[in-house]
């Protein structure tokens, strides 16, 4: 039941991140207008939050729980450790400027080459839980598969 929960959860954070990395966040980089760039990403990020946190805490927790239960099973614990490390890992490195970009008032909201500059910033450190939940999501199959 833990390997069905932790394929499932990881594999559908890894798609979304790497979605939001390849598709959406690109093509928000082509909206001409700020306005509408600061409101898009604010709701995306709302969206994505209640959608992510919880998929990486499940993926952690059964991968986790799997190597809990039998020691020998390694890449569970790795995997379960990648997928933990997301939620630290936005908080630290992420939020502050999560939190600008989704603020009306921040002065990157109000001014186009600014906000261009932080969303090519967000786009960076974003691609790194992509990475992230994508190799926890390789070792999972990896360990399946053998």
């Amino acid at each position: 039941m833990f390997k069905l929960v932790a394929v499932g959860s990881c594999g559908m954070y890894t798609g979304a991140a790497l979605y939001i990395s390849i598709v959406q966040h690109p093509s928000l980089l082509c909206v001409q207008d700020h306005e509408i760039q600061g409101r898009f990403f604010a709701d995306m990020y709302r969206r994505a939050t209640r959608f992510m946190a919880p998929l990486s805490v499940i993926s952690s927790v059964s991968a986790l729980s799997i190597w809990f239960f039998d020691k020998s099973e390694k890449l569970w614990l790795i995997s379960g450790l990648l997928m933990a490390s997301l939620l630290p890992y936005t908080t630290l490195a992420m939020l502050r400027l999560n939190l600008e970009l989704c603020s009306v008032r921040s002065p990157a909201r109000r001014s186009s080459s600014l906000l261009y500059s932080k969303l090519i910033q967000w786009g960076r450190l974003h691609a790194v839980r992509s990475v992230i939940s994508a190799t926890a999501t390789t070792t999972i199959l990896y360990t399946i598969q053998m």
